[in-house]
């Protein structure tokens, strides 16, 4: 029999590990099979007990890299059997409550308690279209699947979709009672949101990882800000030659953008579909580098909240194509991207909840002073 040492060990782990990888992690745990992972998590049960015989630092080590696998392998079995267990009604709606978790993390960091006069109509009305599908969804499933659980992620998703609806109505009311000089300064800020938007998510983007229906919804948002400036009353400022350069600017800005949105959807045809989803999952990677270094382990109290905004925000733009991609064809790359990015995003959101509340608690509740920001040159250069 041959002897067993740490390397030996050591490589038969990563082979099981890889095993694990490929055919488990991040795959839906409804179409995995338990019976090979039962056989997985016997031989690393092995590797274990042999492991243990060994001396010296390298095989303590080992030994505690194999335990931690060996209990995700235990706790993934467990978690396949409770999810086949369960009906599809209830896998959906478990699906369409991260979809709903996400969906208000956006909410919350970009409307809840803002100014209601910049916010960003077209985000909101996309917030409040992904809730009104979300809930009409869940309304359906909650008549099929009679549980407390359902039930609850229905009343839920109704709730914010009210409160979405709600204060649409709400930030458009608070437009139109303005003076005419402050509506001309908030009309030139909802301009400029949506030139941020457009830097932060498109300038130095590889195309193909750039979601056209958000330039789509920027245009829309740009267009209705200059029909609204096209109102004659702006001709009584003392200065109205400031609305008409505004108007100027925001004229090329739709010109520019609508080349681009051509240019977005004739390099999404032009390539594979393998290469737009390693595409999005480099993207995805970049920013979970950036959180490692930024946020992994630091003070919260030291966070900058704007940061973390931005990457989520930049997150849920890859997540939501990997979705689009998932309803419309077949990858097993994409779908383990895709479930690891949603993960990924709740815990960044969760997060987010947490830095905002250490921060609230600082002297005159102000956040954190802000560092210099990784994404600037990411955002603003490459080809």
């Amino acid at each position: 029999m041959a002897k067993h040492t740490v390397d030996s060990l050591n490589k038969r782990l990563a082979s099981l590990h890889g095993h694990y990888q490929r055919q488990y992690a991040g795959l839906p745990r409804h179409s995995r099979p338990v019976e090979p992972l039962v056989k997985l998590i016997e031989k690393a049960a092995d590797i274990v007990r042999r492991v243990k015989k060994l001396k010296g630092e390298e095989a303590r080590k080992l030994e505690a890299t194999a335990l931690e696998r060996l209990k995700l392998y235990a706790s993934e079995k467990d978690a396949i059997v409770e999810a086949q267990a369960a009906s599809e009604a209830e896998l959906e709606g478990r699906e369409l409550a991260v979809r709903f978790q996400l969906t208000t993390g956006r909410y919350r960091r970009h409307f809840a308690g803002q100014d209601r006069r910049t916010r960003d109509l077209g985000l909101l009305r996309a917030i409040t279209d992904d809730l009104r599908a979300i809930e009409g969804r869940l309304a359906e499933l909650a008549a099929v699947e009679r549980t407390m659980d359902m039930s609850g992620r229905h009343s839920a998703a109704k709730g914010q979709r009210d409160l979405c609806e709600g204060e649409l109505k709400a930030i458009a009311e608070a437009r139109r009672d303005q003076a005419l000089e402050a509506r001309a300064d908030q009309l030139a800020a909802v301009a400029n949101r949506q030139f941020t938007v457009y830097r932060e998510q498109f300038e130095g983007r590889p195309r193909p990882t750039c979601r056209p229906e958000l330039l789509e919804r920027i245009v829309g948002t740009l267009e209705e800000t200059l029909a609204e400036l096209e109102d004659p009353a702006f001709g009584g400022l003392a200065d109205p030659s400031r609305v008409e350069a505004n108007r100027a600017v925001i004229r090329d800005q739709i010109t520019r953008y609508r080349a681009e949105l051509e240019a977005l959807v004739e390099a999404h045809g032009a390539v594979s579909l393998d290469t737009r989803v390693g595409l999005l999952g480099g993207a995805a990677n970049e920013m979970m580098a950036l959180y490692r270094e930024h946020f992994a382990g630091q003070d919260r109290a030291t966070r900058n909240l704007s940061l973390l905004s931005l990457m989520c925000d930049r997150l849920g733009e890859v997540e939501q194509q990997m979705t689009g991609i998932g309803r419309s064809a077949s990858s097993a790359a994409n779908t383990r991207n895709v479930t690891l990015v949603r993960q990924t995003l709740r815990a960044w959101e969760e997060e987010y909840t947490k830095i905002a509340e250490v921060q609230a608690k600082r002297p005159g509740g102000t956040s954190a002073p802000r560092p210099s920001d990784p994404l600037a040159g990411l955002i603003r250069t490459g080809g």
